[in-house]
């Protein structure tokens, strides 16, 4: 038997109110009662999991394609390739470099605390 099968039930009393808003907030994020109650009793950061949930489809699929395009962009390739010729001695390091660097450095920054704002991490 899979170790994640569902087998035991577990009941409890509430409000009718607690009810209202149980099943207000299921129907909102598009899961189950039951789904959302264990989401919230043993997800490590239910904050941010509510945040992912809560976000319309557009919006999550808007954030999977911003993320696919920062996944293909190899900045983190671009950026080891300039460690390693500032670290060789082969790139030379004039003004404009250093502005064209800091220009980047900004964008990466931006990007980071747009996505950070977004889902709702602590940073």
């Amino acid at each position: 038997m899979p170790a994640n099968l569902v087998t035991h039930i577990f009941s409890f009393r509430m409000t009718e109110q607690e009810r209202t808003k149980l099943e207000n907030m299921a129907k909102n994020l598009g899961v189950s009662n039951a789904a959302l109650i264990r989401l919230k009793l043993f997800s490590k950061d239910f904050e941010q999991s509510y945040t992912l949930l809560s976000m319309k489809r557009h919006e999550r699929n808007e954030l999977a394609q911003l993320l696919s395009a920062l996944g293909a962009s190899r900045i983190a390739n671009n950026l080891n390739q300039i460690a390693h010729a500032v670290n060789t001695g082969t790139l030379e390091v004039t003004p404009d470099v250093i502005a064209q660097l800091n220009e980047a450095y900004d964008t990466v920054m931006w990007i980071r605390q747009m996505l950070i704002k977004g889902l709702g991490v602590k940073a």
